[in-house]
This record gives C-alpha cells, structure tokens and sequence, in this order.
C-alpha cells in the first residue's frame, strides 16, 4: 500500500492510462530488464524512468541521465564510456564515464532515437556483454547498469530508413511503457493543475487558486507541449494574477484558430529564439513544446 500511494503521489492521474502505467511501474521495477518509455515530448518519461530506479533494488545507487539529442557522436561516446588522456585533442586526463560512475545503479538514455548509429553498435556491445572500453583505451571494463531508454519518436519507422539497429531496437525493448499525450487523458488535467498550482504558489509564498472558468480553458485546450506547456502556462498565470484566484487564462498562446493567433505565436517564438541565441531545442524547452511544434508553429506565419 505504501509503494502504491507513493507511485500516485509523484505520478498523478486518474485516468485508465495512468493506472495502468502505474501498475507496469510497479511490475518491472524491482527486475533488471531495460526499459524502453515512448511518448511526446513532456509527457513525463523522465519521471518514468525516475520512478522505476527508485523503486528498484537499485535506488541507493546512482541514477545518472544522459540526454542523445543535441550531442555529437564523439563527445556521446566520451560521455557513456568515458576516455583515456590524449584520446582525442583537449583531452588532458583520464575521464570515467557514465556507465563507471553508475555502476550498481541507472542509466538514463533520453531520446535515443537521436542516438548515432555509431554509438549505437557501441550500446549494444555493453548491453550485450556488459564490457566496454573508454574512448582511446584497450582496457575492458565492466559495469552493472540498467538502461532505461526514452524516445518520443517512432524507432519502427526510424529502423524502416536505416537510422536506428533493429538489434538494439529489440535489446532496448524488453518492456515498454507509452506515455499517452495529455490530450488523450483530459480527466489527468484537474489534478495535474492543482499540483502545479501548490508547488509553484509554495515557490513564491502566494497562495493561488484556479477559478472554474479558467479550468475550463484549460481541459478544452490540446496540450500539444503535454504536462511541460501545462506547467509553464500555469506559471506564466500566477505571475500575472494579482490577486489569489486565477479567473482566466491568457497565456495560452500556441492555438491555431486565426490567423492573428498565429501571427502572434510565431513573433513570440522568434523573440523566444533570440533569447535562447537560435537554438531551437532550448526554445522549445522553454516554450514547454515539442521541437516539432515549433517548426510547424514557424511556418504557418
């Protein structure tokens, strides 16, 4: 019972879906199986994966994340496996990896369908043997680790045009958990918000509440960034509430209703872009929505 009311404390929902990742949570957390967590960007994979080191025999040992996207080839190789001094230029020492520093605990692969399939025959290699070798080393090293993994792309189609190993597919794939979209679990929404709403308010020291009306707004909106844009959209909120109620919501920005609704939406993502120096992925982030959303925010001026 205690792990149960611990797993709805941090993964909130009351939705059929959340249930059920729940219980999946439950179910392979305590083995050593990789796990592979599909879904959109800020649906919570991270907590995901969060949730089932924690639960897991390994949770008094190093949860260590490491994000693929965003990441060259070479300096992804250095990161998991680490590399010996004079491996390649600016590398002045010896450096362990993520799979040393984890060992006896998780590994947190994010997005790994941007993985370079250089790396990813690499990956394999480990997950297969549990041996690898730091960049420029002939040393064989060992480490006990779990791989979870987490993608919101869809590796059957990126398999199909060469650009994931089907081997590593179905090594990674041992168990899946899929995180629906926060549109396809509108009743999750409630509960979500008011947690938001405590947590920031506690942040600020300002009590808010959310008025019926602005609930409203909120389940009938798409949530095409998921619980990321809901969190950001709800900040963004309590900073321009003077009061303790929040009677509407007005900074729900990203809908494509009219055309002065969309000339709006693409200057705040060039202005969005301008701060973050042109880097997509980190105005996305900032924005709470999928880079994806972004292009096709950007070209529907």
């Amino acid at each position: 019972m205690e792990l149960r009311n611990s797993i709805e404390r941090r993964l909130l929902g009351k939705s059929r879906a959340i249930k059920e990742i729940r219980e999946q949570i439950q179910k392979i957390a305590p083995t050593n199986y990789p796990v592979l967590i599909t879904g959109e960007t800020g649906v919570g994979k991270t907590l995901a994966a969060e949730l089932i080191h924690e639960l897991s025999p390994r949770a008094s040992k190093e949860f260590i994340h490491l994000n693929c996207s965003n990441i060259s080839p070479e300096l992804f190789e250095s990161e998991l496996f680490g590399h010996e001094r004079g491996a390649f230029t600016g590398a002045v020492e010896r450096k362990k990896g993520k799979l040393e520093l984890a060992d006896g605990g998780t590994v947190f692969l994010d997005e790994i369908g941007d993985l370079h399939p250089h790396n990813q025959g690499k990956l394999l290699l480990f997950m297969d043997k549990g041996v690898f070798y730091r960049l420029g080393g002939i040393e064989k090293l060992k480490a006990d680790v779990r791989i979870i993994a987490a993608t919101n792309k869809n590796l059957l189609f990126e398999m199909k045009h060469g650009r994931f190993r089907q081997d590593l597919y179905f090594r990674i794939r041992t168990f899946e958990i899929h995180i629906p979209p926060l549109r396809e679990r509108k009743e999750d929404i409630p509960m979500l918000a008011e947690e938001i709403l405590k947590r920031e308010s506690r942040r600020i020291g300002s009590k808010k509440a959310l008025a019926p009306e602005a609930l409203d707004k909120l389940l009938a909106y798409d949530w095409l960034g998921n619980i990321r844009e809901l969190e950001n959209v709800i900040r963004r909120e309590i900073i321009e509430t003077e009061g303790e109620r929040i009677e509407a919501i007005c900074s729900i920005y990203l809908s494509n209703k009219d055309k002065r609704t969309r000339v709006f939406n693409h200057r705040m993502l060039i202005e969005t872009l301008i701060r973050c120096r042109g880097n997509k992925s980190a105005a996305a982030k900032e924005l709470g929505i999928s880079r994806q959303w972004l292009y096709k925010i950007l070209s529907t001026k």
